[in-house]
């Protein structure tokens, strides 16, 4: 009997260990990018290879918080490029300013001044302007910190004035929730 008595309490803390990764795997299922809404214009206007600048810091809603402000711009600008979805430059505010001042100056200047302004060889095609709508991370055991963010993405086009604005969520490893979410667009703007 002297043996089932240390036998049960070692059982015990050997399944119980087990529950976190098993866990960590069902919620895999739950993961990745949920449908991408048009909440305005047109998403022909959207051409691969077009030069866009790309602005940080994006702005957010109570419901969010930043990381590492301006990361979300950078990170964007950079799977852009990757991906080759875009030719993307990246400008980032002095000091940080209020996100939502920058897309008002912006959007008021022409499109030389904008180049000269912010130190562009050439006139973007479009901007994209973000803002982090929600935001919530978790531990998943055995996996690590998943991320489940949503974002509007405007695409303002300098030339018409016009703006083409998406509001995407996902749910991810941190690392993985941008490139994600580029990929998403590039299969939207390739059926449109």
């Amino acid at each position: 009997m002297k043996p089932l008595r240390y036998l049960l309490p070692l059982v015990l803390v050997t399944v119980l260990s087990g529950c976190g990764l098993i866990y960590g795997q069902v919620m895999r299922s739950a993961e990745g990018v949920g449908e991408i809404q048009v909440i305005s214009g047109d998403i022909g206007s959207l051409r691969p290879g077009s030069r866009i600048l790309v602005v940080g810091p994006f702005a957010k809603t109570r419901e969010a918080f930043y990381i590492c402000r301006g990361e979300e711009a950078a990170y964007f600008a950079q799977q852009f490029k990757d991906k080759g979805l875009f030719h993307a430059d990246l400008h980032v505010r002095p000091g940080f300013d209020d996100p939502q001042l920058a897309v008002t100056e912006i959007k008021g200047m022409a499109s030389e001044p904008l180049t000269a302004r912010l130190g562009l060889d050439r006139n973007p095609d479009l901007i994209l302007f973000g803002t982090i709508l929600t935001r919530e991370m978790s531990v998943a055991p055995g996996r690590g910190v998943i991320m489940t963010v949503s974002y509007r993405l405007e695409f303002y086009n300098p030339a018409t004035r016009q703006s083409t604005t998406f509001e995407v969520a996902t749910r991810d490893i941190f690392a993985d929730c941008i490139p994600g979410i580029v990929e998403a667009l590039m299969e939207k703007i390739a059926r449109r």
